[in-house]
């Protein structure tokens, strides 16, 4: 289980997520990585939305489809098959 994750948000209402774009992260990394996401606007479908990293728990495991696991300057996502 992650402890962190990142979803894609609307500016202002952070907290209020789609969970049908949701992502595990490092806890660590959770703020730069949602940072490149934004910079390359990766899924992003309007422009009042943004990535913004939450904590996770035992609810929102189910809503989590892939992993981002950073290596150096990559970081390659990895999708759950199951």
């Amino acid at each position: 289980m992650v402890k962190k994750f990142i979803a894609v948000s609307m500016k202002g209402k952070e907290f209020m997520f789609d969970k049908t774009r949701m992502i595990g992260v490092p806890e660590g990394s959770a703020r730069k990585i949602a940072d490149e996401l934004n910079r390359q606007k990766y899924k992003l479908k309007k422009d009042d939305e943004v990535w913004y990293p939450h904590d996770n728990d035992w609810y929102y495991n189910g809503f989590i489809d892939s992993e981002i696991r950073r290596y150096g300057n990559r970081m390659p996502i990895y999708k759950y098959y199951g």
